[in-house]
């Protein structure tokens, strides 16, 4: 009687055991990071739209960044410079842009003549099927110009719905947008 009790608590206990290291195994796997594959992009001109960032608290805030998929998106970031240049461009990507494309947005106050192409320089864009991630590298231009102006830096990447974005400046975490 003793030996049938103690088999049948050994078989019980191996249960729980198998139980468990099963669980772990699937909790490991489960935490692995999805594949990242590098994605299409294409470094649009600050110059391309007539329009400006909005202002923000750069002291609290000293780099904006932003994910926009649409023109009501594009209008919450931007203004329209209705006086800006002789020349009229449009104020925003087309529709047909949104529908192909998101806009990634990273904008920094520099002192004035900084230009986007020489203070950022894109890394990578890399992205698996829920997660998108900018890495670049920004260097601070050396200027002693009493004005400043916002300088951003605008990537167009195929339209997608993300759950998170994230921003890497300087291989440093700037933040994640959650959709």
């Amino acid at each position: 009687m003793h030996l049938r009790l103690f088999i049948m608590s050994y078989c019980v206990f191996l249960s729980l055991f198998s139980f468990a290291a099963n669980s772990d195994t699937t909790a490991k796997s489960s935490a692995t990071p999805a594949k990242k594959t590098a994605v299409k992009y294409q470094i649009i001109p600050a110059d391309t739209y007539q329009s400006f960032i909005n202002n923000w608290d750069e002291k609290k805030q000293p780099v904006l960044y932003a994910d926009v998929c649409n023109e009501r998106d594009w209008n919450k970031l931007f203004s329209p410079a209705t006086v800006m240049g002789k020349t009229q461009k449009p104020f925003h990507p087309e529709a047909k842009d949104f529908a192909a494309n998101q806009y990634l947005i990273v904008c920094r106050v520099l002192p004035g003549g900084a230009e986007s192409g020489k203070v950022f320089t894109v890394e990578s864009v890399l992205a698996s099927d829920t997660d998108l991630e900018l890495r670049y590298r920004f260097t601070k231009p050396d200027s002693k110009s009493e004005w400043s102006a916002k300088v951003p830096l605008i990537i167009a990447v195929p339209q997608h719905p993300y759950q998170h974005i994230v921003f890497v400046e300087n291989n440093n975490a700037l933040g994640t947008l959650e959709r």
